[in-house]
């Protein structure tokens, strides 16, 4: 309804990111004594080939995003905002266009903080894993997974929230300068991903163990 109406405000994807927040923690909650019990289960070899997985990981990240020079990265990131909207716009219009633009000048370096911030979080579960039969190791773990924002750079936290921000902005003004056609799109993708909840939690309901 609100897309129909061009009514979509700050206030009210602040709240479906909220929603969406929830979720995510609910399910790092579910996921945590099953995580618990495979890692403590890990030998020696296993550990090390996970060490080496993830630096393979940043390696091949900070290539992608990092390395480029600045201008490539934020060409890049519009580049997949546009893709990921395709789905929910369809063709995008000129001011749709410059608008993704804008945004992904403004975010700047948020590349270079977000792959920093991956890699400190790795390091704290690669330590915590090396104290994997301890008796502190299950609380560990649930913070890691439970609570990775409090774990964050200062850096990253304080770019996370200015992407939010901004990306919450940027799909104001995209809905705002979106036809009659697009908005008519996005109303028919949004039951759908309600149907698809619907489904997941009648799914739920069903096997709750």
């Amino acid at each position: 309804q609100m897309v129909a109406n061009d009514g979509v405000t700050d206030a009210e994807l602040i709240a479906r990111t909220n929603e969406a927040k929830q979720a995510i923690a609910e399910v790092a909650r579910e996921i945590t004594p099953s995580a618990v019990q495979l890692l403590q289960g890990l030998d020696d070899n296993q550990v090390r080939a996970m060490r080496q997985s993830f630096a393979d990981d940043l390696r091949k990240r900070r290539a992608e995003f990092v390395e480029p020079a600045l201008a490539k990265q934020v060409s890049d990131r519009a580049k997949r905002m546009q893709k990921r909207l395709l789905p929910w716009f369809g063709t995008l219009n000129d001011a749709q266009g410059q608008r993704i633009d804008a945004w992904s000048l403004g975010l700047g370096e948020q590349n270079r903080q977000w792959i920093d911030n991956r890699e400190h979080w790795q390091g704290l579960f690669l330590t915590a894993l090396q104290q994997r039969k301890s008796a502190e190791f299950p609380d560990r773990l649930a913070q890691l997974l439970q609570q990775r924002e409090q774990l964050w750079t200062p850096e990253y936290k304080s770019a996370f929230h200015q992407t939010e921000t901004a990306t919450r902005q940027l799909l104001i003004g995209l809905i705002a300068d979106s036809t009659p056609a697009q908005r008519q799109q996005i109303q028919q993708k949004l039951q759908e991903l309600r149907q698809d909840f619907k489904e997941l939690k009648c799914m739920q309901a069903a096997n709750p163990g």
